[in-house]
């Protein structure tokens, strides 16, 4: 743990570094991911956009019965290939699905 907060201004500056180095290939990256996402939205039936719309609903309520936030997730990353169909998207705690990032396709639900 001593090792970590003692390197951490070598990490950011080789973050930094790598990201003056690779501006094309982030940025294509970037370009590549928000096109997949826009392109996963407008791919949604109208019966899909209904059954968001019931998970939106399920969202706001759980918030306003626990008392704080949550989301609605992706099973699979839509990095990693996942879709907005509804069996690919499920309501979470806000904690747990900014923890996980996409580094796991664990359904919350188990």
């Amino acid at each position: 743990k001593d090792y970590y907060w003692k390197t951490k201004h070598l990490r950011f500056s080789q973050r930094q570094q790598y990201r003056l180095n690779n501006k094309e290939f982030l940025a294509t990256a970037n370009a590549e991911y928000r096109l997949l996402k826009a392109n996963a939205e407008a791919a949604m039936s109208d019966a899909e956009k209904e059954n968001y719309a019931n998970l939106v609903e399920i969202r706001d309520n759980a918030t306003a019965l626990f008392g704080y936030a949550w989301h609605i997730d992706h099973v699979i990353p839509l990095s990693k290939g996942g879709t907005n169909a509804i069996d690919n998207l499920e309501v979470v705690p806000a904690s747990w699905n900014l923890s996980k990032n996409n580094l796991n396709s664990d359904s919350f639900w188990g």
